[in-house]
């Protein structure tokens, strides 16, 4: 759905908003499996893709766009009950655990800076050759560690 060049974008997000709350639960969930769907169905180069392309998004944003989303992160959090909190908590230990076993570029990238997940881009980027190295030392120690343990 893209906006009509004749309303401004305030507008835009009212009427985006009013729809999104006229939405039964049934339209949601039906609206959600079309997405999952969609999702599972793409290849490997349309991830990359897709990946890419909000990669540089993210990558471009100004000040101000960074600081609109700050505030929108905040008003989330404060609006967010104690058992919606444990839902969120245990998702990102889920994903943290999935980036631990799988020693993405990612998580290599952090442990290299000695920062924590919301670490976002200061300093200098570890080389690519580096990232490798560590991945194969983290392997070899926890093999060792698996040994140890039997």
């Amino acid at each position: 759905m893209s906006r009509p060049k004749n309303i401004s974008d305030e507008d835009w997000r009212e009427r985006r908003k009013k729809y999104r709350d006229s939405r039964t639960k049934e339209q949601k969930e039906r609206k959600n499996e079309q997405d999952r769907r969609r999702r599972a169905n793409r290849t490997e180069e349309q991830k990359e893709h897709y990946r890419a392309y909000h990669r540089n998004i993210r990558a471009n944003r100004t000040e101000e766009q960074k600081e609109m989303q700050r505030a929108g992160n905040r008003r989330w959090k404060a609006n967010m009950t104690e058992e919606r909190a444990a839902i969120e908590r245990g998702r990102g230990r889920a994903r943290d655990r999935v980036k631990r076993g799988n020693l993405t570029d990612y998580y290599i990238r952090r442990l290299l800076k000695g920062q924590g997940f919301n670490f976002t881009g200061w300093g200098a980027e570890p080389p690519q050759e580096l990232i490798e190295l560590k991945r194969v030392q983290l392997k070899i120690r926890r093999y060792l560690n698996q040994g140890e343990q039997r």
